[in-house]
């Protein structure tokens, strides 16, 4: 019953949208993910490691950004099915059933804080193809992703006279809820009229040919 269980759940784990190739288990904003570096290494614009590196504690953004950034990271990153144990130095993720002769486990099972002895007598090693199924290598920890943070800065020029596209009148605002605004929209820029508390946000690239005097146009902003 047990086994029927499992595989039930994760063949509704795949009905329900797992797309990205590496990424197992449906993450909500509660879940704690973990990833494993199943290929020889990792990296590839994604966080690097060696065969067998463990990452645990991770949010599902954190995976998005920084692990599975494009099909060929070499990372595996799912939804444990269980963790057992804390810390380093080594850890043993069993992406299949393991165990023949070694620690028993489910799939997407994680062993943590594991000594180089314990690996060689109970993990089979913990190399690629041992017939226990674990896969081990460093416990890396957690890490966490931070969004680049995107400033505007106001120019000494001005766009009186360019050919320039801007959004909708927004008025009532300061500063700073320009740039929130102009930061949501990923937009190239903004110009804000600080005595009226009108802007608007720049629609599109702006002309860097083009420059005026300040004082002949509002003042303009552009991302940095």
């Amino acid at each position: 019953m047990k086994l029927t269980l499992h595989v039930a759940k994760r063949f509704f784990a795949v009905l329900i949208g797992i797309t990205t190739i590496g990424f197992i288990g449906q993450a909500s904003a509660d879940d704690s993910m973990a990833c494993s570096c199943t290929a020889s290494a990792c990296g590839n614009n994604a966080v690097g490691g060696d065969q067998g590196d463990v990452f645990s504690g991770l949010s599902q953004t954190t995976v998005t950004e920084m692990f599975l950034t494009n099909p060929n990271t070499g990372w595996t990153c799912v939804v444990p099915a269980k963790v057992r144990g804390s810390g380093g130095p080594l850890a043993c993720f069993c992406a299949g059933y393991c165990g023949n002769g070694g620690i028993g486990a489910d799939p997407d099972y994680f062993d943590l804080g594991l000594s180089q002895s314990t690996v060689a007598n109970d993990y089979g090693g913990g190399k690629p193809g041992n017939k226990t199924g674990w896969l081990c290598g460093n416990y890396r920890g957690t890490i966490n992703y931070t969004p680049p943070k995107t400033t505007y800065k106001e120019m000494d020029f001005g766009f009186n006279g360019c050919s320039v596209t801007w959004g909708p009148l927004q008025t009532n605002v300061n500063e700073a809820a320009m740039i929130k605004l102009a930061t949501d929209a990923n937009a190239k820029g903004f110009t804000y009229q600080p005595q009226l508390n009108f802007g608007q946000l720049l629609i599109g690239n702006y002309p860097m040919d083009c420059k005026s005097p300040a004082k002949l146009s509002w003042p303009l902003y552009l991302k940095q």
